[in-house]
This record gives structure tokens, C-alpha cells and sequence, in this order.
């Protein structure tokens, strides 16, 4: 070989930085290393992040003889990240890829260019809170809701015409629909709602709490199983044998369930556990409840270490997904009973029932708090290398008021 090389990195190699530490990510053999930085392999590495080197840099011999940036090249061949080419060779072309997302959206607001009808197609799924009647009263009902899309209880409701309109406008779009409340069966035109399903044979999803399904089961006779299926919620003190019973009606009823069991501390997620054991059925979700006063099991339980990291495999296009959308929001609006439309109800709503969605839909997508809120654009986290493959924001660290809920970076410093 000659005296120059080519270094470069493989399109399947991401890399990403924080104070001290570069990261390298494979995602075609799913792994990661950090590399300490120093001043030999700054230079280095920041001509590969260099999106205008094309994922290449030119190297010398010379170079090579400084061992900090031989292990580094060494390292980057080990593990596949990249290779050396002889520089006598064509330059290595590797385009950084592109989300047809990320283009349109920046045309817009560099050039007002219109996103168009098919700004539309980035909505999948619509949360509608149809009425917030609810005879329960729930501990943490007030809260809830803002960590998991269950129901809530309020004095609002929305109106049938503008509902019927609403959904009238999906019809070409196709989301995943999901009904909740309060007590959706206190809706007053449950009639009507259910009726309009059957009639345009789009598919819909109920969201209710156990109790309220467990005392209103005759409503589900209005129901056509083969276009619903029902989401149970769980929560509070409940009797395991209770909720057994129920699950055997509904396997009468041969309607598709899906259980979110709500636990708030171990010993409640162990009973959790004995209940899945009885509930006929593998569609089982545990999630963890904040109530403000189990921080300790959060940070315990919840919390991400090093070691959670180690078990995170994403491929090429789930990571530059990472870097461009919240994918625990994007694509999804919720609308409450009082009208207003959220992308997350953390957050201040962005419209209301009876605007164009179209426009709803637009706003959201130009929005960079909305759907576009990543860990790439909050402290501290976008401080942190680990940013690259750690999970979108979810509806916790806004409840908690923190957005790095991790072991990781101490900085209490937040901003979103």
C-alpha cells in the first residue's frame, strides 16, 4: 500500500459524541463502542461525522505511527465500523441517508413549499376522549392519563356532530382509532358512535377501565366484534378472581382484548405478574405509575444504566428515526372532550375538534416541540453520546420534570 489511505465508515455506522467520548454504532452487527477522545483522534473523527466528507477522510502513513490513532483505525476495523482503501483508489462515496420526513419539512420552512395532501399520510393513530362521565374515582386519575393513554375523568364532552365530522375526514387515511373517556359507555351518543363504525366498517379500538366494562358489559351487544377490540385498563386495589371472571366473558364474547395493568411499586408488579398468569390471554401490558411519591422505584426500576444500553439493537433507519422524530408521539394526535387536540397532552394543545385536520396534522410536523421532539434538542441529553440509540422522550419525563431518566448523565439540568 502507499503512504495515503482512505479511512472511511461503513452506511451502517453511526457515531456520536459527548465531552469525553465518541460512540460508534454498528447496525448491520448490532454494536456499540466508546472511544475516549484525545487530541490525535479529534480531528479524525470529526472528518468522519463530517456529513460533507461523504463518511470518508484521507489518512497518511504518518498518521498511522501516532498509537492513539492507530488503536482508534484498529478498533474501527475490528468491529466493523469501517476500513481503509488505498488512496490510489476513487475516493469511497457513501451517501448519509435522507427521511423523506426530515426533506420535506425543512423545504417548507426554508422555501414555504407546501407539504401537501400528503402531509396527511404521517397520521396513524387518533386518541379520542368522547366524554370524561365516570363514576369511578380513581387515586391517580387526575395524573394517569398523562403517563399512559388510558381514561380520565372530567366534566366535558364531544359534541356528536363534530365527532361524526372528524372522523368522517379518516376515512381515506385509515389511522388506528381508539376510544376512551371517562366511561365511554356514558357517552350519550354511544348509539350513534357505535352505529357509525358498523357503517363504514373502519376499525376501532375501545379504552376503558375495568370496572366500567365489568358493569356495563351489555353495551357491548351494540358492538361489531369483528371491526372493535377492547383495551382494559387496570388499576388500584382490584381482586384477581374478579378480573379472571372477566376475562372468561370476554372470551365468550370473542372479542380481542388487550390488558395495561398499572403498578406503582414492586410488590404491586409481582401481583401484576400472578394476574397476567390468569388472564387467559399473552396480550398483556405492565407499565409503571408515577404518583410522586415512588421516585425511589422509578430510579430503581425504571431509571436506564449502562448495561440497559447494551441491550438496545436498532437497525440503520431506526436510528436516524431516533434523530428526527419522537416516536413515541409522532404521527399520533389526541383529542380530549373539551375539543382541544394535542400530539401529547403534556403539552399545549395545537388546535380544536372542527379545524381542518389537515392543517392540525401540518403544524405538527413544522412544530419541533411536537412530533419532531427528539433527545437531539433537550438538556442534557443532547450532551450525552449515549443520544444516538437511547429511546424517544416519553410522557414520564415530562411528568417527572426530567428528561434524561437514566443513571448516566447526573446533570439535573433540564430543558425541553
Amino acid at each position: 500500500m502507499g503512504n495515503e489511505f482512505w479511512l472511511y465508515i461503513e452506511p451502517y455506522t453511526f457515531i456520536s459524541e459527548d465531552k469525553s467520548f465518541y460512540l460508534f454504532y454498528n447496525t448491520k452487527d448490532l454494536i456499540s463502542k466508546s472511544v475516549q477522545k484525545s487530541e490525535s483522534i479529534i480531528p479524525l473523527i470529526q472528518g468522519l461525522m463530517n456529513v460533507d466528507n461523504l463518511y470518508s477522510v484521507r489518512l497518511t502513513t504518518q498518521m498511522l505511527q501516532n498509537k492513539q490513532v492507530f488503536d482508534c483505525v484498529k478498533m474501527i476495523q475490528q468491529y466493523g465500523f469501517g476500513d481503509l482503501a488505498e488512496s490510489s483508489n476513487e475516493k469511497p462515496v457513501l451517501m448519509p441517508p435522507i427521511l423523506n420526513l426530515q426533506h420535506s419539512v425543512e423545504r417548507y420552512k426554508q422555501h414555504n413549499v407546501s407539504l401537501g395532501e400528503d402531509a396527511l399520510s404521517y397520521l396513524h393513530e387518533v386518541i379520542l376522549y368522547v366524554t370524561g362521565a365516570c363514576g369511578l374515582n380513581c387515586l391517580f386519575c387526575k395524573s394517569e392519563y398523562k403517563q399512559h393513554r388510558c381514561c380520565t375523568q372530567n366534566d366535558n364532552y364531544l359534541p356528536w356532530d363534530h365527532l361524526k365530522s372528524f372522523l368522517s375526514s379518516l376515512k381515506m387515511v385509515h389511522p388506528r382509532i381508539i376510544i376512551t373517556g371517562g366511561n365511554i359507555f356514558l357517552y350519550p351518543n354511544f348509539k350513534d358512535l357505535s352505529a357509525f363504525f358498523k357503517s363504514t366498517g373502519i376499525p376501532c379500538t375501545i379504552a376503558i377501565h375495568w370496572t366500567n366494562l365489568f358493569n356495563g358489559i351489555h353495551y357491548l351487544n351494540e358492538l361489531d366484534f369483528g371491526l372493535f377490540q377492547i383495551q382494559i385498563f387496570v388499576n388500584g386495589p382490584y381482586e384477581i378472581d374478579q378480573l379472571c371472571s372477566l376475562s372468561k366473558l370476554m372470551i365468550q364474547y370473542k372479542i380481542t382484548i388487550c390488558w395495561e395493568i398499572s403498578v406503582t411499586s414492586l410488590i404491586e408488579y409481582e401481583k401484576a405478574l400472578c394476574l397476567s398468569k390468569h388472564l387467559h390471554t399473552d396480550n398483556i401490558v405492565i407499565k409503571p405509575l408515577y404518583t410522586g411519591l415512588n421516585r425511589k422505584f422509578f430510579e430503581e426500576h425504571v431509571f436506564m444504566d449502562l448495561e440497559d444500553l447494551d441491550t438496545i439493537h436498532l437497525q440503520r433507519q431506526e436510528i436516524f428515526a431516533l434523530q428526527t422524530m419522537n416516536l413515541n408521539d409522532f404521527g399520533k394526535l389526541i383529542i380530549k372532550s373539551d375539543g382541544y387536540v394535542y400530539t401529547n397532552v403534556n403539552k399545549e394543545p395545537i388546535g380544536k375538534i372542527g379545524e381542518s385536520i389537515k392543517e392540525i396534522v401540518v403544524n405538527a410536523l413544522k412544530d419541533d416541540s411536537s412530533w419532531r421532539q427528539t433527545r437531539h434538542n433537550v438538556i442534557p441529553c443532547k450532551k450525552c453520546r449515549f443520544s444516538l440509540i437511547c429511546p424517544s422522550l416519553s410522557d414520564y419525563e415530562y411528568v417527572l420534570g426530567k428528561a434524561n431518566l437514566c443513571h448516566i448523565v447526573n446533570d439535573e439540568k433540564n430543558e425541553y
